[in-house]
């Protein structure tokens, strides 16, 4: 038998509900939605009446976020206000209500996507995902460039000092954004490998040529404690020790990072990765559905063993699962219609 489930709580309310109330039952849809569940919320047409909300997911998976999503609705009462005890009722009783429903799963089959499609997930969508990476190298770049307004900006006689003490801050900031790009440029490689046709492909390479020495730099600075000394990879024998890095700031805003012979103009990096993460996210967009989602994508059954999920190896198998592999078989030929990138126009 496979899991699959929904949770329901039910809110009786005499009266219409003060507009604190009505913040925090908004927010419940909100939070769930944040942890990966379907909420819908259904107000009554009249009071007395019942709020009706709905969780719709894998029961496995309600198992797992019931407590997360329960703390977070209690947090969002606190938030709205603090001092309110009747708020936090309710709160209460969302939470009572939902841990009622969890479900015992001991024996319990599931179906889930296979590995390779929960790496694609991961990579696609978590903290590794080119949207994540896209985060960091906007806030990288956001510090960046307010710390260059200020270096020319300074003025009178004291702003060499002032300029002296925001070069290291320039600094940290244009290393850590070669970071972040690096961080971009190896997932956009990962997921690259997992869809078909020549358009990463091409954006991976526009990247390459973009910022040629990004590698190599990121590489610097991860290691600077060898550079420094003059024993990193790229040093010839016998290199002196000395400052590894080399810090120019035009007078029209960009910003250049050099050592040991690459460089690498932070404006002009920024825009190769924001190209590079617009393509990525298209194709993402583009195959999701057939990467990630069991029956489209290869799959496998699993046992709640104890709260812990365990494969069934295939030879494993009982009937019904053979069943279930026999009606999904025709899931697998289908393929997304072909259509062009909206960032470069290339074939996805």
């Amino acid at each position: 038998m496979l899991g699959v489930g929904w949770r329901t709580v039910l809110l009786q309310l005499d009266d219409e509900p003060t507009p604190a109330l009505v913040a925090l039952l908004d927010q419940i849809v909100e939070v769930a939605a944040f942890h990966g569940v379907d909420g819908l919320l259904v107000e009554p047409d009249e009071y007395p009446g019942v709020w009706e909300f709905t969780l719709d997911e894998n029961s496995s998976f309600l198992n797992r976020v019931t407590p997360i999503i329960a703390d977070q609705i209690s947090q969002v009462a606190r938030d709205i206000a603090p001092t309110d005890e009747a708020l936090a009722a309710v709160a209460d009783e969302v939470r009572r209500q939902l841990e009622e429903q969890l479900v015992d799963h001991g024996g319990l089959d599931s179906i889930r996507v296979a590995e390779r499609g929960q790496q694609f997930h991961v990579r696609s969508t978590g903290d590794a995902s080119p949207g994540f990476q896209m985060l960091e190298v906007n806030l990288h770049h956001a510090r960046l460039e307010q710390g260059v307004r200020q270096y020319l900006e300074a003025t009178g006689p004291t702003a060499w000092r002032a300029r002296h003490r925001l070069e290291p801050q320039i600094r940290v900031d244009a290393l850590a954004l070669a970071g972040s790009a690096r961080r971009l440029r190896r997932t956009a490689g990962h997921l690259a490998g997992e869809m078909p046709g020549r358009h990463l492909t091409e954006a991976l390479r526009r990247f390459d040529h973009a910022v040629p020495h990004l590698v190599s730099l990121r590489d610097m600075s991860e290691h600077i404690d060898e550079y420094a000394v003059g024993a990193g990879k790229h040093d010839r024998p016998g290199a002196e020790a000395g400052p590894v890095f080399d810090l120019r700031v035009d007078p029209r805003g960009p910003v250049t990072i050099s050592a040991r012979g690459g460089s690498m103009e932070m404006r002009s990096a920024v825009l190769a990765c924001t190209s590079l993460a617009a393509c990525v996210q298209a194709s993402v967009d583009h195959y999701l559905l057939y990467r990630t989602v069991p029956g489209f994508a290869d799959f496998e059954f699993t046992r709640d063993m104890g709260g812990v999920q365990q494969v069934i190896a295939r030879e494993k198998e009982a009937p019904q699962h053979f069943q279930l592999r026999q009606a999904m078989a025709a899931m697998a030929l289908a393929k997304p219609d072909p259509k062009p990138c909206p960032h470069c126009g290339l074939p996805m």
